[in-house]
């Protein structure tokens, strides 16, 4: 949520009535108000004629405020209220309902040493390797509606173009799947995870600039499927970006992990997302193209190691139905084990006051599936308004053509190929 003009400039009286060095106090209220209206069909069956259609409204609303103490000491604390209605065809799935301490967090500025600052509490977590993507490992903000709890620990030394972040968590994970509705359950234990990060801005003037990024991390009752969670897991993590002349922008991050599934299995997986991004401010209406290509390894039946790479804590959101936490995500459907090429044309108006997005994309299982490996295509159309700074309208619609592989993970005992659908509008408001 964005920080604007502050609202309560004020002295610290106290501590001058006291005698002692005066103190100020600014204080922000942020929020915001998302309101979706959606459709959807065929999630659970890819089939018409067993009907599986939901239209719904969705609402997420919050509130919060930033103190702010002499520059060194900051709070953040917020709420928010997530809930759906509307009418459905299966009336055992539940509507969602509930309120969550969103952040709740303490940041202490130049703690010890004027190098060092330190965040405790409830708070955001993502590794992203691109601004406005989702993380590769860890987001917090993925809107994943059944976690809502990122509580710890994260400091920052920061040391010229360096920066080493050590940092602890505790997720309240709900990850189970119940096999006949889809949905989540609720898994027994937290997940906890702990280990360190970096960053590195080699070049930060010019048009050629990189940046670099990597972490360890060490993760306890790893949630992997319905009922089943792994002891310990180490992911080992490394991205890059280099921003280019004529507007070119490449990137890639990878992870491999190794740990201890339960006595007798270990983890053993890996990953890789690479792309590449041109915008053409010179061309004509100016478009920017992105091609991406996405590989996470699969389990294969009968083998004594567990290959599938494990995020689910990740926030990519390339795609509405294959990818996005909050209108269905069909990848959980498998533990990594899907590959992805990805294609996306945006096209800004009038000063960017409009915005259309197109994405395409192709899925294919790494390992199969029932013996197969077509995951199937999606393709998605987004028209966004910006109404105002504060403001923004949008209207999407996504269709999914279901593969032979998507038919043998549905949740549902009989499938079929027919479309999937997703479509929606949506108003959102921050201050």
């Amino acid at each position: 949520m964005p920080r604007h003009a502050r609202l309560i400039p004020l002295a610290g009286a106290v501590a001058l009535s006291a005698g002692l060095p005066a103190f100020e106090m600014d204080q922000v209220l942020t929020g915001e108000l998302l309101i979706e209206g959606i459709n959807r069909n065929n999630y659970t069956d890819g089939e018409d004629a067993r009907n599986d259609r939901v239209s719904k409204m969705q609402v997420r609303a919050a509130l919060g405020t930033e103190i702010e103490f002499d520059d060194r000491a900051m709070i953040k604390l917020g709420f928010v209220y997530d809930a759906e209605g509307g009418d459905r065809s299966d009336p055992d799935e539940d509507l969602r309902d509930s309120v969550a301490l969103n952040d709740a967090y303490l940041q202490l500025k130049q703690f010890i040493r004027p190098e060092l600052h330190v965040r405790i509490g409830r708070q955001p977590v993502a590794w992203n390797l691109r601004k406005n993507d989702g993380g590769f490992i860890y987001d917090s903000r993925a809107d994943d509606p059944v976690v809502t709890r990122w509580d710890g620990v994260r400091a920052y030394w920061e040391v010229d173009n360096f920066t080493i972040s050590p940092f602890a968590f505790i997720i309240d994970e709900a990850t189970e799947l119940d096999p006949d509705t889809g949905q989540r359950g609720k898994n027994a234990d937290d997940t906890y995870f702990w280990g360190i990060a970096g960053d590195w801005l080699p070049d930060r003037m010019g048009d050629d600039r990189m940046f670099l990024t990597g972490s360890l991390s060490v993760a306890r009752k790893v949630p992997l499927a319905a009922g089943e969670t792994g002891d310990e897991l180490h992911t080992y993590y490394a991205g890059a970006e280099w921003k280019l002349d004529h507007d070119i922008d490449l990137y890639a991050e990878g992870g491999v992990q190794d740990g201890e599934v339960d006595s007798s299995r270990d983890f053993s997986g890996w990953a890789l997302s690479v792309g590449a991004q041109w915008a053409f401010p010179d061309a004509p209406l100016s478009p920017v193209i992105n091609a991406q290509y996405d590989h996470f390894s699969g389990n294969e039946e009968g083998n004594d190691d567990y290959k599938a790479f494990v995020v689910p804590w990740e926030g990519v959101s390339d795609t509405y139905i294959v990818e996005h936490e909050r209108y269905g995500e069909l990848s959980e459907l498998l533990v990594g084990n899907l590959e992805a090429v990805k294609l996306t044309i945006e096209q800004a108006y009038f000063e960017e006051i409009l915005t259309l997005k197109a994405v395409y994309g192709y899925y294919k299982t790494v390992e199969d599936v029932g013996g197969e490996n077509d995951f199937g295509n999606e393709f998605d159309l987004t028209l966004a308004w910006k109404y105002n700074d504060f403001t923004t309208f949008r209207a999407w619609g996504a269709v999914f053509l279901p593969g032979e592989a998507y038919r043998a993970a549905a949740p549902a005992s009989q499938t079929d190929d027919d479309t999937v659908t997703l479509f929606g509008i949506s108003g959102h408001v921050t201050f």
